[in-house]
């Protein structure tokens, strides 16, 4: 289930973007570029959000933008003469666990194992972090931002070279 809650990327000086949840205190992570701060962000807020379910706390009432303006760090930023994109981002809550039957090769199936016991997680836990990593990374591949670099480096499709002109 998704729910719509404020992304709130502050643009410092170069190389220092920060992206702020306003309605989760204390959730916020940072990049040097504005991509790396928007994956930081994705997986922060999941995180942020896992932690506040095992903890049996209730989700906050989404923000509005208006109030996400006036949430102590973006207020902060603000004064200080920062600029701040806000937008209201789609963030998945988890639902109820669900058991699953899958078939791997025994092999890799005792690496997993052992991955697990040496960071202290269990084969489920183990398994849906690299579920989350995964499709983490294959979304930042996917996101237009991505694809029009890509076509500016050359990549495919063509670039537009920036030559307007003015209809007669």
């Amino acid at each position: 289930m998704a729910e719509h809650f404020i992304a709130a990327l502050v643009v410092g000086l170069p190389g220092n973007y920060v992206v702020i949840f306003p309605d989760f205190p204390g959730a916020g992570t940072s990049g040097h570029t504005v991509d790396e701060a928007l994956a930081r962000a994705a997986d922060n807020i999941a995180t942020h959000i896992e932690f506040r379910i095992e903890e049996g706390l209730d989700m906050p009432r989404p923000s509005s933008a208006d109030e996400a303006l006036s949430c102590d760090d973006v207020a902060e930023a603000l004064d200080i003469g920062q600029q701040v994109i806000v937008a209201r981002i789609p963030v998945d809550i988890p639902g109820k666990i669900q058991r699953l039957s899958i078939t791997l090769d025994e092999a890799l199936i005792g690496r997993i194992d052992k991955a697990a016991a040496r960071i202290g997680e269990s084969r489920s836990g183990f398994l849906a972090a690299a579920a989350r990593e995964r499709i983490a990374s294959l979304a930042q591949e996917d996101r237009p931002a991505s694809k029009i670099r890509k076509r500016m480096e050359g990549g495919a499709g063509n670039a537009h070279t920036g030559n307007f002109r003015k209809r007669a």
